[in-house]
């Protein structure tokens, strides 16, 4: 039987054809730029079938079987594959624009420079994918499973969307830079699991992991996510190289995270100590600044909430860079994404300034913290805005006016926190106290 003539068998009917395949499972089938356009080919056995360059746009392949068959090539467009079984499949240069991948398993499949713009991968399994320079614009990337094997190199993709039907956009606005989505969802190979079971000091969190980064390197060192287990308790995964001793880099971790806390605690101490407080007193204000920066993390919960349950991970570059953004639900590594590579400095400032408002006389130092936890909720937002920031910190400014002492460092963080936010100084200088605005 001659190629064109299994053709013809095929368009028949799914059901006859697949039973013929059932009973020939050795034939070798070569459609080389066969036109199977528009064709309800539903459930069909196709696997091992030389499909390259073949036309199969509009094709229904809805739960077909396309294993290891060679689609390289084919023009797929806005073909239907969902819950297609397409693993090792090769898909190499094939055109996929607009077409349902949702649910299909890609696993081990190649699509190096295949076109996926404006597709769905939405929970579509992609283990040991090869995507290296595809194209991925517009795609919906919703629940995609991929792993440390997934291939991502030099994917071309200037936005996606987290979420169906044109949901969720990222970036928000504008056009991820070149190289930029591979380093926010290429996945490293290795993760160290550092658990904090009575909730994180997350300036302490930050000064060790600098630490750790100044001694293993910026580019070997990065957090991929970090997750609620419990009320307080949370996991912080850090992402290294497969070459690494993770065992001492864990040992490491927990040791500085130790002295950092001890240190700041002390230095805290000291300073309540000069002020004149009582050891009662200290132990009792030491348990609210731990509070407060234990509070640091509802930045990054907000930006978590009603996400759905984790499906992958994600692990981007170094943690100043940012965390990693994640279409995960508990994860809260993503946090402040808005503001990329200064995601460290925002927290590190804030963290300064509740320090230096515990110093503040009771008023001055219950409105800053108003102030402050007011501005960490309006940075939390998906799309921040920059005016209502703007009054934010106008307020703390106005707040340091009424101080005689402690105001000078309070004033130089804010300036500086001003400058990370990309808010003109001119807003929020030369602000007299009568000039703030409503508190409520």
């Amino acid at each position: 039987m001659t190629n064109a003539e299994h053709l013809d068998r095929l368009r028949q009917g799914v059901k006859e054809w697949n039973q013929w395949r059932e009973k020939n499972p050795n034939v070798q089938l070569d459609w080389f730029q066969a036109d199977l356009s528009d064709l309800k080919l539903n459930g069909a056995n196709l696997c091992e079938i030389d499909l390259s360059g073949g036309d199969l746009m509009g094709a229904d392949l809805m739960e077909a079987d396309l294993r290891a068959a060679n689609l390289r090539g084919a023009n797929l467009a806005l073909a239907n594959l969902r819950s297609a079984n397409l693993g090792a499949a090769n898909l190499g240069a094939a055109n996929l624009s607009f077409a349902n991948l949702s649910e299909a398993n890609l696993s081990g499949a190649t699509l190096n420079y295949a076109n996926l713009s404006g597709a769905s991968l939405r929970r579509a399994r992609m283990l040991d994918t090869n995507f290296e320079s595809a194209i991925l614009t517009g795609a919906c990337i919703e629940d995609w499973h991929i792993n440390s094997a997934t291939n991502l190199k030099d994917v071309v993709c200037e936005h996606a969307y987290l979420k169906e039907n044109l949901q969720e956009r990222r970036p928000y606005g504008g056009s991820f830079q070149p190289g930029e989505f591979t380093q926010r969802f290429q996945k490293f190979l290795e993760t160290v699991d550092l658990f904090f079971v009575d909730s994180v000091d997350w300036k302490a969190f930050l000064s060790s992991f600098q630490d750790l980064q100044s001694e293993y390197g910026d580019e070997n060192l990065a957090v991929q996510g970090i997750e609620r287990k419990a009320q307080s308790s949370f996991e912080i995964r850090l992402a290294v190289p497969p070459e690494a001793d993770k065992a001492e880099i864990e040992k490491v971790a927990y040791e500085r995270y130790e002295i950092n806390l001890k240190q700041i605690e002390s230095q805290y101490k000291k300073q309540l100590r000069l002020q004149g407080a009582h050891l009662d007193d200290i132990q009792s204000i030491l348990k609210v600044e731990r509070d407060e920066r234990t509070r640091l993390s509802k930045v990054v919960e907000k930006m978590a909430e009603g996400q759905e349950t984790p499906k992958y991970d994600l692990r981007e570059a170094q943690f100043a860079g940012g965390f990693a953004e994640t279409v995960q639900g508990d994860q809260i590594g993503g946090t402040i994404n808005n503001y990329g590579s200064n995601t460290e400095d925002i927290t590190r400032l804030i963290a300064a300034l509740r320090d230096q408002a515990q110093t503040f006389p009771t008023d001055q130092k219950d409105d800053a913290n108003d102030a402050l936890d007011i501005l960490e909720r309006d940075l939390a937002e998906e799309q921040p805005d920059q005016d209502r920031i703007g009054r934010r910190l106008k307020k703390l400014v106005a707040i340091a006016t009424t101080l005689t002492i402690g105001a000078t460092a309070f004033t130089a963080d804010l300036a500086q926190l001003a400058d990370v936010l990309n808010v003109p100084l001119s807003q929020i200088e030369q602000v007299q106290p009568e000039q703030l605005p409503p508190s409520n």
